[in-house]
């Protein structure tokens, strides 16, 4: 039975004593464990500082984890605490036996999961409870014991992942992991290191020069890195997101003579200004297995105290695991405990920590209040309201997933197509398989998207209309799902859209054009609202967003004409396009595909004239933050028109259609830009089909990331 003895305070009273705030009543033998005067009061643990867990107010009890009920349905907790102030006693009988930590190791040694490698201690490197921590003399880890072919990974697929923690910099790098002989730089060796006596990550591969490399990091901190090879692409992760990206189909050289190492370099493993001084708790090595970005997302959110990975590893090094680092656990005592001395509780407080109301997005409170909170397990993300509707929480967990949906088929037939592809906008290469569209084959469509949810309108071509709109998962391929209509059927949309709200804009419906904006929360399936109407350019504009903003480009306000107007909308405000203070670059912007960073939009391509008009093959830009007409950017490899442009916060990329005036020849090159960085198109890969008129979204647009 734990007790608080003989205590009094001007915070807190039993309610045998005139319970309440500001009284001074004493109370004897309060049983903490027990009933006070009908009111549980809850014990949920000890420490230095802390007697124990719970709050007692007159007749109302809020205990850690304790669970308040909101008349919307969801719930919220609060956590208290009894302090007890130096001098004062608290007495803790019967403690159950639990046991502390992961152990104290076998001579050093780091296993592997799997029970099939182990790697020895050289120096003196200390564990920690989690992790590893080498003082960058003499400290790191070799292998000892296992297959060493399986560090051979010559010109197979792999990934390398580490948790890092620098304390601080080398003399001449900081080595996480290495391999290869001694004395040599050759193509033998691999390496996860910083580039130089900083602390900019970066991979060598065969070469003592960086294959990949990242930003500098900073010391004292934890960060995670993973590198993989797929066919001759390498990507380079930091903290679960893609940071570089090379193509090399070099094959690593056989040889290991300067052993296979943690923390320290395997061509100069004495050498201590190239070891770590700081601390690593997962090593893994993925044989044959290329992690995929929502897979390398898992594992960062996961931390570096995580016990397991999201994929079974080849190798698999974890601090954190007795069964990777085993040793003799310890069994907290079992008498009684007491904390400093005397007889009085100091004070009742209430800790500064909430957890908001939660479930799924159809869960939301009916009856919000402004300023109210909520954590939407759909999103994952905290989410306000502002009086008008819920907004969301930046959390920037994306895979840089890019899905193309709908077309023409090559040819002068027109017909229409419902394959669905994607690609990862971050690396490059050809598009694989997505799904398909929910039912009839579609083009000449828009589409928008949320960091989860890809929605596609779907048109079914000139000189038909369509009002139906299908989403997908960007994270898992397959079948599209029906998610409502639009408020106004049309062919030849565009779409755009912030982290929650999407918008679908002008358009045809023969034989006039579609002026009119309409929206939709893209979290919550139904049919789409009235928004507003754009100024004039009616069909086929560029559209581009921020995560506040939604700009059109061009297109064509009446027949066969061509407009280099620009307007703009404020995403989560209805209303009327209003003119954005420029003009864009050429009027050719008709049917051009439009990409942004968030900051900068960026718009490619498009049809300068009428149905036998020429093709555009510049591109522009404009700052989304202030007014003023575009600049040029650069130029499309291939002039064209009718592009589909999508984007992560790095790379734009776009999918020509039309390339020869009045003939229907498509391809199915994808071309990519660095957003922030001017210049010409770059080979990205191919799409799957050779399609016109396609339409496509991503997981990490510049119009995500705000509210």
């Amino acid at each position: 039975m734990a007790k608080i003895r003989f205590g009094y305070s001007d915070d807190f009273t039993a309610k045998n004593s005139g319970v309440g705030i500001n009284t001074t009543d004493s109370q004897e033998n309060l049983d903490v464990d027990g009933v006070v005067k009908g009111q549980d009061l809850k014990v949920t643990g000890i420490s230095l500082q802390t007697g124990y867990e719970g709050f007692l107010r007159a007749d109302h009890q809020i205990a850690e984890d304790t669970s308040l009920s909101f008349d919307q349905g969801p719930v919220s907790s609060l956590s208290g605490e009894i302090i007890v102030e130096t001098g004062k006693t608290v007495t803790v009988n019967e403690v159950v036996k639990e046991t502390a930590g992961v152990g104290n190791g076998s001579g050093g040694q780091w296993n592997d999961l799997n029970g099939n490698y182990a790697f020895k201690a050289n120096g003196d490197p200390t564990w920690d409870g989690s992790a590893f921590v080498y003082d960058g003399t003499g400290d790191y880890h070799s292998l000892s014991g296992g297959n060493t072919s399986t560090f051979e990974v010559g010109s197979s697929n792999f990934t390398l992942e580490q948790w890092v923690y620098i304390t601080a910099t080398s003399s001449i790098c900081s080595t996480f992991f290495s391999k290869g002989n001694n004395n040599s730089v050759g193509t033998e060796f691999m390496s996860l290191q910083t580039t130089n006596n900083g602390t900019t990550p970066g991979f060598f591969f065969g070469s003592g020069s960086s294959l990949l490399a990242g930003s500098s990091v900073g010391t004292d901190g934890w960060h995670h890195y993973v590198v993989t090879r797929s066919g001759n692409n390498f990507t380079l992760y930091v903290d679960g997101t893609s940071v570089d990206t090379a193509t090399s189909s070099s094959s690593l050289a056989s040889g290991i003579t300067g052993g296979v190492n943690i923390g320290a370099q395997s061509y100069s493993v004495s050498a201590d200004g190239r070891k770590l001084n700081g601390k690593i708790s997962i090593t893994r090595l993925y044989g044959s297995r290329v992690l995929t970005a929502a897979e390398v997302t898992l594992n960062y959110n996961a931390g570096h105290t995580a016990t397991t990975s999201a994929v079974v590893a080849t190798v698999d090094l974890n601090a954190n695991n007795p069964s990777s680092y085993p040793g003799t656990l310890s069994a907290v005592d079992t008498t009684d405990t007491t904390i400093a001395g005397g007889s009085q509780i100091g004070s009742l407080k209430v800790f500064n920590t909430f957890t908001p109301p939660s479930g799924d997005t159809n869960q939301r409170p009916s009856k919000p209040k402004p300023g109210q909170l909520y954590y939407n397990y759909d999103l994952k993300t905290i989410e306000f309201h502002d009086g008008y509707g819920w907004r969301q929480v930046d959390y920037t967990t994306t895979s840089s997933r890019a899905v193309f949906a709908g077309g023409y088929n090559p040819g002068p037939s027109y017909g229409t197509i419902s394959n669905m592809s994607y690609v990862n906008i971050a690396s490059t290469g050809n598009a694989l398989d997505f799904g398909s569209l929910v039912a009839n084959a579609r083009t000449d469509h828009g589409a928008f998207s949320s960091s989860i949810r890809g929605i596609f309108h779907q048109s079914i071509g000139s000189p038909g209309t369509g009002e139906s709109l299908d989403y997908v998962a960007l994270a898992s391929g397959g079948q599209a799902v029906d998610f409502g209509n639009l408020n106004t059927a049309r062919t030849r949309s565009s779409g755009l859209s912030s982290s929650t709200r999407g918008l679908i804009a002008g358009g045809y419906t023969h034989p006039a054009r579609i002026f009119k904006i309409d929206y939709v929360e893209i979290a919550t399936v139904g049919n789409a609202l009235e928004f507003g109407e754009l100024s004039s350019h009616g069909i086929r504009n560029a559209p581009i967003a921020s995560p506040t903003k939604g700009v059109f480009v061009g297109g064509t306000p009446a027949s066969a004409t061509r407009t280099n107007e620009i307007t703009f909308v404020t995403i989560a405000s209805k209303g009327n396009s209003i003119d954005f203070g420029g003009r864009g670059l050429f009027s050719g912007s008709y049917s051009a595909g439009g990409v942004s960073n968030g900051v900068r939009g960026v718009y490619a391509g498009g049809d300068t004239g009428g149905d036998g008009g020429g093709k555009e093959k510049s591109i522009g830009y404009l700052n989304l933050a202030s007014t003023g007409n575009a600049q040029y950017f650069g130029d499309l490899s291939i002039a064209g028109s009718h592009h589909c442009g999508t984007s992560n916060h790095i790379r734009g990329i776009f999918n020509s259609s039309d390339q020869v005036p009045n003939t229907a020849v498509y391809t199915n090159a994808i071309e990519y830009i660095t957003i922030s960085t001017a210049g010409n198109s770059i080979d990205f890969g191919d799409n799957v089909l050779s399609a016109g008129r396609r339409a496509c979204t991503s997981d990490s647009h510049g119009g995500l990331g705000g509210f």
